[in-house]
């Protein structure tokens, strides 16, 4: 109830956005793809913090079974945010920017690629993380390749929790920035 609850809230945002001011199905294909947008990232970013603290529990074998299964659950919430996110910000993009030219030429544009950038530099991280790290810490004979992924994992979940916090102050500006085809390039 309280997951729903705080998905809900978080997504409502979307409605205090650029996404409320379209007309026709672009009122309501953008709203409803800022809404998921919101709720995955807030998803994704909102775990990692609590991510890391599970990863900095413990050093015997049980926490690292159990950091292990965190990691799996996470990267599973992952995966399905990062989806979203690309399928829901390609839409925003769409709706929002007005051309590949005010990408570059206009603020808007600009503070968006820094955004994707960033994003994609989350999932680069991310990436790492499933598909290297997490497979150490199933490695229990070896304690000292499982503490050593251990804390390579919450090293890059701490460095994930900042981009995101970036993204977020980016995301802040975005709101108050005149979207691409309001802006002359």
């Amino acid at each position: 109830m309280a997951v729903t609850l705080a998905a809900a809230l978080v997504g409502t945002l979307a409605w205090a956005g650029h996404a409320v001011g379209g007309s026709g199905m672009e009122a309501i294909i953008h709203p409803a793809a800022d809404f998921l947008h919101l709720v995955a990232a807030a998803a994704w970013v909102g775990m990692l913090l609590p991510l890391a603290v599970v990863l900095a529990a413990g050093r015997d074998a049980v926490s690292a079974a159990v950091a292990r299964m965190t990691t799996v659950r996470f990267s599973t919430l992952g995966i399905a945010s990062v989806g979203t996110l690309l399928v829901t910000g390609s839409i925003n993009t769409w709706y929002l920017v007005g051309g590949v030219t005010a990408l570059a030429d206009t603020d808007y544009g600009r503070l968006l690629l820094a955004k994707v950038t960033l994003f994609f530099g989350m999932v680069a991280i991310a990436t790492v993380n499933r598909l290297r790290l997490t497979p150490r810490l199933a490695e229990v004979a070896d304690a000292f390749v499982t503490q050593n992924a251990l804390n390579q994992l919450r090293r890059n979940a701490l460095i994930e929790v900042v981009m995101g916090a970036t993204i977020i102050g980016i995301v802040a500006v975005l709101g108050v920035t005149p979207h691409g085809p309001h802006q002359i390039p």
